[in-house]
């Protein structure tokens, strides 16, 4: 039997749960708005968004574009088709009212498309080296990218020495703010991410205001979220868990100066490259003198 589902079945589900909870919501909110025609611009956007984030997920993750789920969602198409040419025809009808029912409409097929897609997944056959662990603690090609926003890069700087400091080699880091992690002199950065970017490469995405406040950082994370299956999202006071938008869950995240969880985040870096632990008491100091960095630039 060919394989349909290219990529662990346990995490296939729960970014596929994501992606309905999150059309659901879309859904929800502007149901119970006024229907007016700046409610209908802002719905359509966000409705325009989250069916690129999905096609985006569903071309990735499953093994051919052909893929019925895929063609039944690509198909809904967002423009009223019927309204327009009655409109063009001059016929007097309310094309706001319309085109918002109409969007509502699609919202709703796409969604019941994603559970009947999630409710059938598990008879879809999985890539056979999905069914066990496929990394391996001497994978070379594990590493870390650092997505962030260039503004950040004082912050970024300290949680690199937090990196090493932990025992990550400079050369599994890869980092565009600062050379010789990851790119070599003369090298085209994004060609390389490119290039290294796998389900092995391990993804910290700094959040913050400047990060959300850039489309370059925004058409990266979705990019680095498809692309790799392991992320751990970092967020930068004043920014908060709740000012999180776009792909990015948080359930596992944590801030940048929240002391309390760096003890798991080295536990989770050493186990990632099977590093042999620091100890601790040479782990304490330089854990706090990073923290004590990092405060002193969030006060700045």
């Amino acid at each position: 039997m060919e394989i349909e589902i290219n990529y662990p079945r346990d995490k296939f589900d729960n970014e596929l749960e994501y992606f309905i909870k999150k059309g659901e919501g879309i859904y929800q909110r502007f149901k119970e708005l006024s229907r007016n025609k700046q409610q209908l611009d802002g719905f359509y956007r966000q409705l325009k968004i989250w069916n690129e984030e999905v096609m985006m997920f569903l071309k990735n993750r499953l093994s051919s574009p052909e893929n019925p789920h895929v063609l039944r969602f690509k198909k809904i198409n967002l423009v009223d088709g019927q309204t327009l040419m009655k409109a063009l025809k001059g016929e007097k009808i309310n094309t706001t009212q319309r085109n918002y029912e109409h969007l509502l409409s699609c919202n709703q097929k796409q969604i019941d498309i994603l559970v009947t897609l999630k409710n059938t997944s598990k008879y879809m056959p999985v890539a056979a080296h999905f069914s066990t662990n496929t990394t391996t603690k001497n994978d070379s090609k594990k590493g870390i990218f650092i997505s962030h926003s260039s503004k950040d890069k004082k912050i970024v700087r300290q949680l690199i020495n937090i990196l090493e400091d932990i025992g990550v080699s400079s050369e599994k880091i890869f980092c565009s703010s600062y050379e010789g992690y990851g790119v070599k002199l003369g090298d085209d950065f994004l060609v390389t991410i490119k290039e290294k970017l796998s389900t092995n490469i391990l993804v910290l995405f700094i959040l913050s205001e400047n990060f959300y406040a850039s489309p370059m950082c925004l058409c990266e994370m979705g990019a680095t979220w498809i692309k790799t299956n392991r992320h751990i999202p970092v967020i930068v006071p004043p920014f908060n868990f709740e000012d999180v938008k776009g792909v990015i869950p948080t359930t596992n995240g944590m801030k940048i100066n929240e002391a309390s969880k760096y003890e798991t985040f080295k536990e989770y870096i050493e186990d990632y490259f099977d590093l042999k632990p620091i100890k601790n008491v040479i782990w304490k100091g330089k854990i706090d003198n990073a923290l004590e960095n990092i405060e002193r630039l969030l006060a700045i």
